[in-house]
């Protein structure tokens, strides 16, 4: 979605900003949202971007988690962009078509990664997740509303995918047979895992390319807005896969999806070795994260495929599928390893597993 130009001032307006010192330019990456960088002389210096409420149905709700996390984040972590006030002392803006528009800052010389480059890129990324859950360790949970219940819920996307199997293009579910097997290979294992783990305040969408990197240190978490309240393991699960394998997630040449063992012995160093307040059941569980993350996702992309596209965001008509496909393959990959992942989390957790 292109802005459009008056919106593009009103908005400018709102937020104080002079719009012949600014040039806008639209960012493709994200598959949910609309994200727009805003630069002076050539330099980004805001993200703007539009809140997809056809997705994200309870927008204060997201704005008003988003804030409150950040104002914990920023205290130990200055890296966290700060969430821009409009002149009348607003976090966020409605136009008038009643999209929800915010404006953060840009965070300066810094990148973002699809895939772990080497090592050390790993064990950065376990390490920022741990200190991002350090930070909030002390958050009420009443004080962050869940605005997508049941988002990371296994049994609620089965539901959801059951549907879309008897109502979806017929099509479609016939191009997907070893998907299919694989659903019903992957479910029983997952489904009946059983945790005494505490909810926490969580990100839930911890993929490699929503941190962002400077100097080949980790230093922040973008995207907040799926921050909400979860299980540590749906954290540590999305990251690792996108981690601990060389691949990029929607690799399409599924033998290119290997675990690297080394990348996920440094992931596990990074965040073991710095979380904080976790028990011997959070730390079980991570293992179990490591494949119930890639699957889950794969799940709600072929329910999507199912049911032509209506959640993501698709460049061709097969990309839901290619999408599922890759996922269901790194859900395999670190089933295939547990044993490999519980060693490591056993050998970096200051708290005895056995």
């Amino acid at each position: 979605m292109g802005i459009n130009p008056s919106t593009y001032q009103s908005l400018l307006e709102d937020y104080g900003l002079d719009s012949k010192k600014l040039t806008i330019e639209e960012l493709s990456q994200g598959l949910i949202n609309d994200t727009y960088v805003l630069l002076e002389d050539n330099t980004p210096v805001y993200l703007l971007q539009r809140i997809n409420t056809a997705v994200f149905k309870n927008a204060d709700a997201i704005l008003n988690n988003q804030q409150r996390a950040l104002s914990v984040l920023r205290k130990s972590n200055s890296n966290y962009p700060e969430l821009k006030s409009t002149v009348d002392h607003q976090s966020f803006l409605q136009d008038q078509d009643q999209h929800y528009w915010r404006l953060t800052d840009f965070v300066k010389n810094s990148k973002a990664y699809d895939s772990s480059k080497d090592s050390s890129m790993a064990y950065e990324a376990g390490k920022l997740l741990a200190e991002f859950h350090n930070s909030l360790k002390n958050e009420n949970l009443e004080d962050y509303q869940t605005h997508l219940p049941k988002f990371n819920d296994l049994e609620f996307r089965f539901e959801e995918f059951d549907k879309a199997f008897h109502l979806g293009s017929k099509e479609r579910i016939q191009e997907a047979d070893e998907e299919l097997a694989l659903v019903d290979l992957l479910k029983p294992l997952l489904l009946h895992h059983n945790f005494n783990i505490p909810l926490r305040v969580c990100h839930n969408d911890t993929k490699l390319n929503n941190m962002l990197f400077s100097n080949e240190k980790a230093i922040c978490l973008i995207d907040l807005d799926t921050l909400m309240p979860g299980y540590l393991f749906y954290d540590f699960g999305d990251l690792f896969r996108t981690a601990a394998f060389s691949a990029k997630e929607g690799e399409l040449n599924l033998d290119q999806i290997k675990l690297n063992k080394d990348y996920t012995k440094s992931l596990i160093q990074g965040f073991c070795s710095t979380i904080e307040n976790t028990s011997k059941e959070e730390l079980k569980s991570l293992s179990l994260g490591a494949v119930y993350m890639p699957f889950i996702h794969g799940l709600r992309a072929l329910t999507d495929y199912f049911l032509n596209d209506q959640y993501y965001k698709v460049n061709n008509p097969t990309e839901n599928l290619d999408r599922a496909k890759s996922l269901f393959r790194f859900a395999k990959e670190a089933h295939k390893n547990n044993a490999f992942i519980d060693k490591c989390i056993k050998e970096f957790s200051s708290i005895p597993l056995v």
